[in-house]
């Protein structure tokens, strides 16, 4: 979808053009018929004299120029006249012997002008009209040198162009920068999910927005609180849900290991079998459900305080392995793009597997420039075919160990949750490398 940005911007600059183009149209034509009927007003007066000063003189027409205007007597002077009869045509001094173009009259009117070229190919404005004269009909041309008019016209159609285009220019400029602060009331918003991202409670008041706007920040506040009400609801279900299975189900491992049922090893396999499916079962899907990774807010791992916690319960589980922690638990950020207890889950899971697959010590470290985890172990390791294995629900590929082999399915499951890139390798410490990019699915270099 175009920016709306953009098309008011567009709408604007067309409605400008349009407007401001019809404006100037409109100024330029008004002035050349102004300026042009004020000569030919002019020129109609001249030849309404001329008319009135033309006598004959031994049967030829005749004129006392010196009763008009000057200028008609001067040659080149930029002012002209031609009178045409039937059988004879006089002309004014101003025109010597140049060829003014007399252009016939029309059929349906007694008057006309016309434009053409004077003797030094300047542009005159020639007003024609028909008079009767001694019975007979005579076709008066007075002509006007509007040259310099004309320049003066062309010098103030640019002007007035400049002047268009710069107020189009100014208006478009404004209206844009309004615009721009308008959409930039709107930029608290983007803080507000900014912060949703890291954890921080969603609320915009509606009254602090443009009143266009204000019906969907309400909106918006309505949805993401039901969404969040509507999360807690679900996960407080699902720990209920595992609250209420795990005493039957406990009930049903004790009663495995009861001497009647111990008697009958087909009775006993089954049961095994289907307590064990039920366990795991049970562990994946409400694992599965508590993910937080589509939550519109949560609270963040802190590993000042999480990270502390989780290694101080290892250090408890396993009192003979040793942690090394790279950096220091005060270098680490303030918190990591994970819900709190889904960070639990991920990192409880691969520490406890190194911890309880490692000879003496296993590590963990944590890079801020590439946002990778790194968890290394001295170990037997794992071999490169069974790399691929380990993720699956139910496999586990050392039997001797007790658990349901769940806690790497469930890593599966919220890495593919958060978008996290995880990555097996040999460690060079012997064991196995579990590698964890925080940001994004290219795996840590």
């Amino acid at each position: 979808m175009r920016s709306i940005e953009k098309q008011l911007n567009l709408s604007l600059g067309l409605s400008l053009l349009i407007v401001f183009g019809l404006l100037w149209w409109l100024a330029i034509w008004t002035l050349h018929h102004l300026a042009e009927d004020y000569i030919l007003q002019r020129l109609h007066l001249d030849a309404d004299a001329i008319g009135q000063h033309l006598f004959v003189q031994n049967g030829q027409m005749a004129l006392s120029e010196p009763s008009l205007n000057p200028a008609y007597a001067v040659p080149d002077s930029g002012h002209y006249f031609a009178i045409k009869a039937p059988t004879d045509t006089l002309t004014s001094s101003s025109l010597g012997d140049f060829p003014l173009y007399l252009k016939p009259p029309a059929a349906t009117h007694s008057s006309q002008h016309y434009e053409t070229l004077g003797p030094n190919d300047n542009h005159l404005l020639v007003y024609q009209t028909q008079m009767d004269f001694q019975k007979e009909k005579l076709t008066i041309y007075v002509a006007e040198d509007h040259s310099d008019m004309e320049q003066a016209l062309w010098w103030f159609d640019a002007i007035v162009a400049v002047f268009v285009l710069l107020s189009m220019a100014l208006i478009y400029l404004l209206q844009k920068r309004l615009l721009r602060r308008s959409f930039q009331r709107l930029d608290p918003i983007y803080a507000a999910l900014d912060g949703l991202q890291r954890g921080e409670p969603f609320y915009l008041q509606a009254d602090d927005y443009p009143d266009e706007v204000q019906p969907l920040i309400s909106k918006l506040n309505d949805a993401l609180q039901n969404a969040q009400k509507q999360l807690s609801r679900s996960r407080q279900a699902s720990g209920n849900l595992a609250h209420s299975l795990k005493t039957p189900l406990n009930i049903l491992f004790q009663l495995r290991q009861h001497p009647t049922i111990a008697s009958d090893p087909t009775l006993q396999t089954t049961l095994q079998t289907q307590t064990d499916n039920i366990h795991q079962r049970l562990e994946t899907e409400l694992q599965a459900a508590s993910i937080a990774a589509e939550s519109p807010n949560y609270q963040r791992f802190s590993p000042a305080q999480d990270l502390t916690d989780l290694t101080d319960s290892l250090q408890q589980l396993y009192p003979d392995k040793r942690l090394h922690l790279t950096p220091s638990i005060t270098d680490w950020p303030p918190t990591l793009p994970l819900e709190q207890n889904d960070g639990f889950e991920l990192l409880g899971n691969l520490l406890d597997n190194a911890a309880k697959f490692s000879d003496r010590h296993y590590w963990l470290s944590f890079d801020r420039d590439t946002q990778c985890l790194q968890i290394d172990d001295d170990g037997p390791g794992v071999s490169e075919p069974d790399r691929t294995l380990i993720l699956q629900r139910g496999v586990r590929l050392d039997t001797t160990t007790a658990g349901h082999g769940v806690g790497l399915a469930i890593v599966h499951q919220i890495v593919q949750a958060y978008d996290i890139a995880l990555t097996f390798s040999a460690s060079r410490h012997g064991g196995l490398c579990v590698q964890l990019r925080l940001h994004g699915e290219k795996p840590c270099p």
